[in-house]
């Protein structure tokens, strides 16, 4: 089911249409990842809550199916959650971690095992990070030897890197779970930066020297999004006590900007008016999504009718030039907005703010005659909450939309 919200005040109109439904059979926790498994065709590879890891074509049919499960002794059945023991719980990574040629795909379940497939969907390694593995891992070269690594967080205090052969080369032992995405601040040194449940922001060296920690007092769940300073470079990450809070690569809180609910999910970084500089995108469980300067203060806000925890995708979807923000909701809405934002008006020009007394006259505003506000373009009812939004890229972009009743879904803007 689908209805479109014609773009008011432009030529081009249109609505944006469902393509395509698949059923999982289960519901889903995240968005998917879209990939080219082969060269020139898209995959959408995603996990369900029941432990499954599929793999999907641009037409929304399955190619291949992974089952995760593994078994449970007698005595650990008894402490575990039964309905959320095979959990896939954040959208898999692919890269070519073995150095191959080939895409490899990894994912990680609420067993702690995070598994390695190769791009048919065939087990090429696992690895037992002894707990819960709720956030996607995070790849890249730490060591500067030319091959990539693999860091992976996990609720027993530990974030785990391993090679792209899956062999364990440290643990970093924290003092709570890791749930967020671990980042990599890319320099003559590299820095591996992640969170953790006590709101620790903890930045260490590839040689597991703690180089600086921040205490934003909140859980930490989003993965850091990096830009660059004129003098250095520095990140931005949210929190579950709504704070999205900017740090410099030296640890120092440059400004900090609230919301009014949890931040889930990482920022999007994209210059969406032109100016020739970054924005800074944010979904928030206070309803909303908000475009932010660097300097951390607000260009626009638009207000759902639920939580926001997707991360914000930028494109231009209907193709008219200019850029969209799209983002989930809980509402079981998707919404794609003017990246630019609207100029609302507070007052009637030649009404208010022209105050009339006998012999006097005065047209004084003595405040900001209006606001910038989000702008509302289109709109996509789904049949659930909205857990994850994928751009699928090609000469006409497309949406992969996750909902959590277990529908994966495609959409085209049509017009």
């Amino acid at each position: 089911m689908s209805f479109g919200l014609t773009k008011v005040f432009s030529k081009h109109g249109g609505r944006i249409i469902e393509k395509w439904i698949f059923d999982a059979q289960s519901p889903l926790v995240s968005a998917a990842t879209v990939a080219e498994l082969e060269h020139g065709r898209h995959s959408i590879i995603f996990g369900t809550k029941d432990g499954h890891i599929l793999c999907i074509d641009e037409a929304g049919k399955e190619v291949w199916r992974f089952t995760s499960g593994e078994k449970l002794s007698t005595v650990d059945s008894f402490f575990v959650d039964q309905e959320r023991v095979h959990s896939i719980d954040a959208p898999p990574v692919v890269q070519d971690v073995d150095m191959d040629g080939k895409p490899e795909i990894l994912i990680g379940t609420e067993m702690g095992i995070l598994y390695c497939l190769d791009s048919g969907g065939k087990l090429k390694w696992k690895h037992d990070c002894g707990s819960s593995i709720r956030a996607s891992c995070a790849v890249a070269d730490i060591n500067m030897d030319g091959k990539p690594e693999i860091l992976v967080g996990s609720s027993n205090n530990k974030l785990t890197v391993l090679t792209g052969n899956g062999k364990k080369m440290f643990e970093y032992d924290t003092d709570s779970p890791v749930e967020s995405v671990p980042g990599v601040l890319q320099g003559k040194k590299p820095l591996i930066i992640f969170g953790n449940n006590k709101g620790t922001l903890i930045a260490i060296t590839p040689a597991q020297e703690i180089v600086w920690r921040v205490e934003l007092d909140h859980k930490i769940t989003a993965a850091p999004a990096f830009f660059d300073d004129p003098e250095e470079k520095r990140l931005v990450i949210g929190t579950l006590g709504g704070d999205l809070v900017c740090i410099s690569e030296h640890g120092e809180i440059v400004w900090t900007f609230k919301t009014q609910g949890s931040i889930y999910s990482a920022a999007t970084i994209a210059d969406i008016n032109d100016d020739r500089k970054p924005e800074i995108l944010i979904g928030s469980c206070d309803n909303s999504v908000y475009a932010i300067t660097l300097e951390g203060h607000k260009i626009w806000s638009y207000e759902t009718d639920f939580w926001v925890t997707t991360t914000p995708i930028v494109t231009d979807i209907d193709q008219d030039g200019k850029l969209e923000v799209i983002v989930g909701s809980y509402d079981h809405n998707v919404y794609i907005l003017d990246s630019r934002g609207t100029y609302v008006l507070d007052y009637v020009p030649g009404l208010s703010g022209i105050v009339h007394q006998s012999g006097t006259y005065s047209s004084i505003i003595t405040s900001d005659p209006g606001q910038q506000t989000g702008k509302k373009l289109y709109q996509f009812k789904t049949d659930g909450i909205v857990v994850g939004c994928t751009l699928l890229p090609r000469n006409k972009p497309g949406l992969i939309v996750n909902v959590k009743s277990g529908h994966v879904t495609g959409l085209d803007h049509q017009g």
